[in-house]
């Protein structure tokens, strides 16, 4: 037999519970109104958010194509160049290396590509070099100090 202690604990919890529910279902109620009366703006903002992201995806496509051609990590106004490594191996050639040079019983992912990063002739790696564009959140005042330095 529970204590009253514990008894009142559950209760308060199975009360409070119930309380919550309602909320969340008026919530859950007044949103699927306001929703319903704000259609349009909501479609008008899945739009233009979709819009922003087609429109992102073509300026870092086209960022990426001129640093390769041209190498400019800061090929446009609010538009830089990242440039990270890849490690490109075969998983068990790779442990196999670690084994050789005691390193370890399993391959060390991390471990490995950071001595990749040092000397990768010796390992059984390639190391690729990938562009990623970044965008400025701000773009717009990248653009306007842009028009004003020029």
């Amino acid at each position: 037999m529970a204590n009253e202690t514990l008894r009142a604990a559950v209760a308060l919890l199975a009360e409070r519970r119930l309380h919550a529910a309602a909320c969340k279902a008026k919530v859950d109620e007044e949103r699927a109104y306001w929703e319903a009366q704000h259609e349009n703006k909501i479609a008008e903002a899945r739009l233009a958010a979709a819009c922003v992201a087609e429109s992102e995806n073509e300026v870092r496509s086209l960022a990426i194509d001129e640093y390769v051609f041209v190498g400019d990590k800061h090929p446009a106004p609010g538009v830089d160049i990242r440039v990270t490594k890849r490690f490109n191996y075969d998983a068990g050639a790779a442990l196999a290396w670690a084994k050789q040079h005691d390193m370890a019983l399993a391959l060390d992912k991390k471990a490995f590509e950071k001595l990749a990063a040092v000397s990768p002739e010796s390992m059984p790696v390639t190391v690729e070099e990938v562009p990623t564009a970044t965008i400025a959140t701000n773009l717009a005042a990248k653009l306007t100090a842009e028009a004003v330095t020029v």
